[in-house]
């Protein structure tokens, strides 16, 4: 054993290779038995959603002086009811003239619901009316109603407009239509007075949301989905795609039947 050790001392290449010798085992047998070199890495946990802010409650009497025949149901989502019986909503005819002939699809910025609400409610002096939707849908998918189902909204220019676009949807206007708005859908540009909208994206909560809401809404007025349409498609000074992601949506899931434009003399250009 002292002459191996000698020997070994003497030559310093099999001192070398007799140092390596338990590193390049111990490789050996972490190969035959597959054992990864590399560590493996546990991604981390997932962050749980953040709830989404509270809605801030309207009063209480709003939905007590309401008639129960003003109030839409969704099913699979509930609705707050915030339409003011006592709001003007319009300067002009302040009822739905004839029964729906049709829905139309809006969005805004993402602004508090309430806040669009009153706005709607209370009125636009530097534009000389009042303005809002029957219905807003923010982007967790929940659903508030801002005027009583028989009352007219302003949401979209009237038939003789110079803004109006040509189509199925020309004798549509405010007075025979539900508005349904889009709340943070647009993708907006800009800061101030000058923010604009360069494109629109729904968050699929949002979207399931608008879905269930025009379906309930098709099936209340007996329309069909060929009767919904964008904001952008009825006005040549609205960006072309505010509202077609839903309103597309909507009417590729009955492409083939009727319009319900085409069987009502009412809605025929």
């Amino acid at each position: 054993m002292r002459d191996i050790l000698e020997a070994i001392r003497k030559e310093p290449l099999l001192m070398i290779a007799v140092a390596l010798f338990p590193l390049l085992m111990a490789l050996i047998i972490a190969h035959l038995l597959e054992v990864p070199t590399n560590p493996i890495r546990v991604p981390p946990p997932r962050v749980a959603e953040r709830p989404p802010p509270p809605l801030e409650p309207p009063p209480a009497s709003w939905r007590l002086l309401s008639e129960p025949s003003d109030v839409m149901a969704v099913p699979g989502h509930p609705v707050a009811y915030w339409g003011n019986p006592k709001a003007t909503y319009s300067r002009k005819s302040t009822v739905l003239r004839v029964k729906p002939k049709g829905i139309i699809v809006h969005y805004t910025i993402d602004l508090p619901i309430l806040r669009l609400v009153r706005y709607q409610h209370n009125g636009d002096s530097a534009r000389g009316g009042h303005f809002g939707y029957h219905f807003y849908v923010d982007r967790f998918g929940r659903v508030v109603q801002g005027a009583p189902l028989r009352r007219r909204t302003n949401h979209i220019r009237g038939i003789n407009s110079r803004h109006r676009r040509p189509g199925p949807h020309a004798r549509l206007d405010s007075t025979s239509t539900i508005g349904v708005g889009m709340v943070g859908a647009c993708i907006r540009v800009g800061r101030g007075f000058n923010i604009r909208c360069k494109g629109e994206r729904l968050t699929p909560k949002q979207q399931a949301a608008g879905v269930a809401l025009i379906q309930a809404l098709i099936e209340r007025y007996d329309l069909t989905c060929m009767g919904v349409f964008g904001h952008g498609e009825l006005q040549t000074n609205r960006a072309p795609f505010e509202g077609i992601t839903l309103a597309k949506f909507i009417r590729h899931q009955c492409h083939a039947k009727p319009s319900v434009l085409e069987n009502n003399p009412v809605a025929t250009p």
